[in-house]
């Protein structure tokens, strides 16, 4: 019986020295394996997503990059394409199986991406030589410390490290006066998070004293503050014989809508005339170049979802500014799929940062918020206010048709301005102001309504004929009317002086940068007067 129990024992011992034997070979785990990289942003660790050690390397998740705003990218995984926009500068690594293009430069795609189960990670490494540079690896205790807000102090009283925000806590490291220790933004009852090496607990901020402060990256913006005063002068064909045409002196900038968005080598249908922009210039004008989508969003969803057309696109837009010595892009993009939003803003970002490198100016257009999702939730306006010098806010197509209304109701717009200053500083922000309305007229006999839009001087005309009284209504900040002839109800909100000098008085109230008339021709001298 001894024998059987000894004999069991020697077995049971050596399986285990086989295992630990094993283990301790197996230097190189498989993905999958059970050790766990920890990840650290500011000293708080990420528990929601996975990152990957294997083949000695460690790889980042890449959505958990960009949902901490350590990494700005857009992937074409389609076209093994990745679009990356940080600190306003655009990068591009292509790939293949075995090798990663950084900006054209080759290397291993190990020493630089992973990805699994569709998944895409970056090696850190490649982040920490590119991107993060306050970025630390511990591969023996496979602990990533990314630091963007840290300070250094220096112990004033004898202290510890401890687990927890709590004296009964256990204690990581003690401390004498004199040592040094890194503290992070944030702080419980008196106690603030702190790294020593690759430790990480709490200590009594009241033990410490700061040596350093917190330096927070800031970017110089082309936006210099400059009020805005500008005018699109729409155009539809080809200037046959061009004619100078009267510039108010309320508007310093024109904007011709020259670019309609095509699928072809040209990427634009170009109807600009350099006698025009000779012209405007002379006149002592800015003059911006309007590029828009054709309002197709079947033919944006083509080119923004082709990885290759899309940056054409972008460099195309460069191309035409600089050889035209325009003085801004203007972006006019509508009628966009919500399916393409995130496309759309990959487009928006890496045409920010090349026009930023060229030094030119770009603004963009956006609707006011609303649950239009081709018209409005197509545009992420966090991204937008981020890339691009000014926005363009179209305060105005409230109602275009079915029910009666204004085009810009004064409370309508002021909701505009509200939300949008949610997301963009004042100063980004310019008010788009329609010189036009729209009259309505409802048949009774057969129940159908109409709308037509009218000039302001054809508004005028128009009110005139009919013989519409007009009365001042405050729930829109308009003058407004109607009449009933032969069974045709016409009601109008009117745009005039009195609807401007509210609409300016946004403006100030809100402090905008300015405001953007649509359109130039669409005026009377009265309108641009109190523009001035």
């Amino acid at each position: 019986m001894k024998k059987l129990i000894v004999t069991l024992l020697i077995v049971i011992l050596l399986i285990c020295t086989f295992v630990f034997v094993f283990n301790l070979l197996l230097d190189k785990p498989l993905f999958g394996s059970s050790e766990k990289v920890n990840v650290y942003l500011d000293g708080i660790k990420d528990n929601n997503y996975e990152h990957i050690y294997i083949n000695d390397q460690i790889y980042m998740s890449a959505g958990y990059l960009m949902d901490n705003e350590l990494l700005d990218y857009y992937w074409d995984e389609d076209y093994n394409k990745i679009s990356i926009f940080n600190d306003y500068k655009y990068d591009v690594i292509n790939y293949n199986k075995k090798k990663a293009f950084f900006n054209k430069s080759p290397s291993d795609i190990n020493e630089v991406l992973l990805i699994e189960d569709n998944k895409l990670y970056f090696n850190t490494k490649f982040i920490n030589d590119n991107y993060v540079k306050k970025l630390y690896v511990d591969i023996n205790s496979l602990n990533v410390i990314i630091e963007e807000n840290i300070r250094e102090y220096e112990v004033v009283k004898k202290t510890k490290l401890k687990t927890k925000a709590s004296r009964s806590s256990s204690t990581l490291q003690k401390f004498d006066i004199g040592e040094h220790i890194y503290v992070y933004d944030y702080e419980y009852n008196g106690w603030i998070l702190a790294r020593i090496d690759n430790v990480i607990g709490y200590i009594k901020l009241s033990d410490l004293k700061p040596l350093s402060k917190v330096r927070y990256d800031t970017y110089p913006v082309l936006n210099k503050g400059e009020d805005i005063n500008m005018a699109w002068d729409l155009i539809y064909s080809p200037i046959e014989n061009f004619e100078p045409f009267d510039i108010p002196s309320a508007v310093d900038i024109i904007g011709p809508t020259w670019f309609d968005l095509e699928d072809t080598d040209e990427k634009f249908k170009d109807l600009s005339n350099n006698d025009y922009i000779k012209y405007v210039k002379e006149s002592n004008k800015d003059i911006w170049a309007v590029f828009n989508n054709s309002f197709d969003p079947d033919l944006t969803s083509i080119i923004l979802n082709n990885a290759i057309k899309r940056s054409e696109t972008v460099d195309k837009i460069i191309e035409i500014t600089k050889e035209k010595k325009f003085d801004s892009i203007n972006i006019d993009f509508e009628n966009i799929y919500l399916k393409d939003k995130d496309v759309f803003s990959a487009f928006i970002k890496e045409l920010y940062c090349k026009a930023r490198e060229k030094n030119i100016l770009m603004t963009v257009d956006i609707t006011i918020m609303s649950n239009a999702e081709n018209w409005s939730l197509c545009y992420d306006r966090n991204v937008i206010a981020k890339y691009s010098d000014y926005i363009m806010l179209m305060a105005y197509d409230e109602n275009v048709s079915g029910t009666p209304g204004s085009v810009a109701s004064l409370p309508w717009v002021e909701y505009g301005v509200e939300n949008i200053l949610e997301y963009a500083p004042s100063a980004k922000v310019v008010l788009s102001i329609p010189f036009y309305t729209r009259l309505w007229e409802y048949d009774e006999n057969t129940e159908k309504i109409k709308s037509t839009a009218l000039r302001i001087k054809s508004a005028k005309e128009k009110i005139e004929e009919l013989g519409i009284n007009l009365v001042y209504d405050d729930e829109t900040g308009q003058n407004y009317g109607e009449i009933t002839i032969d069974g045709i109800t016409y009601t109008i909100w009117n745009e005039d002086e009195t609807s401007l000098k509210n609409r300016i008085d946004v403006i100030k109230e809100f402090n905008l940068s300015g405001h953007a008339v649509w359109a130039l021709k669409y005026g009377t001298d009265d309108m641009w007067n109190l523009l001035k």
